[in-house]
């Protein structure tokens, strides 16, 4: 898909295909998807876009993540992609949280719902730790929202950063 279209029409595309399509998108979204990715020339960030509209309103629960419910989904089409997928995945979520204001958590289990999503791409396989840590130190690359979520999330993104006490010692036996 040209980045023209992406760009002037995305979100009224992802409204119209999400409200025509809806029947078809919930019965059987793996066809669905491969139907519209084959022949409409959709791209793996618009059906993350249309997940994401479709599971509105958005929450720190993140039912759409669960592999029950889009979840498979999302790991099949993302989580082998390279970082050329998972950066325009990432850019999406802020746009999305930029729409809702980038808002707190009203649940209170995370401070604020940018969290709660990067937590569920983490948790359900969506993302690669690797993508989230090449964008958080990517200053090159600019879009829509990054630098509230880079503030939102950098609590989250350290804990990432921080390599489990457990790895830590699995290395250390391996060496000897």
């Amino acid at each position: 898909m040209n980045k023209y279209w992406y760009n002037t029409c995305g979100t009224e595309n992802r409204q119209i295909l999400t409200r025509h399509f809806s029947y078809f998108f919930s019965s059987s979204p793996f066809l669905f998807f491969s139907v519209l990715l084959s022949s409409v020339g959709l791209n793996e960030v618009d059906i993350y876009a249309a997940v994401l509209q479709k599971s509105a309103p958005l929450d720190a629960l993140c039912e759409w993540s669960a592999s029950e419910q889009y979840g498979a989904l999302l790991e099949h089409l993302l989580s082998e992609k390279g970082l050329e997928v998972h950066m325009p995945v990432i850019a999406e979520t802020a746009r999305a949280l930029n729409e809702l204001g980038f808002p707190k958590d009203p649940s209170k289990k995370f401070s604020h719902l940018s969290e709660a999503l990067f937590c569920a791409l983490y948790n359900n396989d969506i993302l690669p730790e690797e993508a989230f840590i090449f964008w958080s130190e990517d200053n090159d690359t600019e879009h829509e929202g990054k630098m509230k979520l880079m503030i939102q999330t950098t609590k989250w993104l350290n804990w990432l950063k921080t390599p489990d006490e457990d790895e830590e010692s699995s290395e250390g036996e391996d060496e000897e």
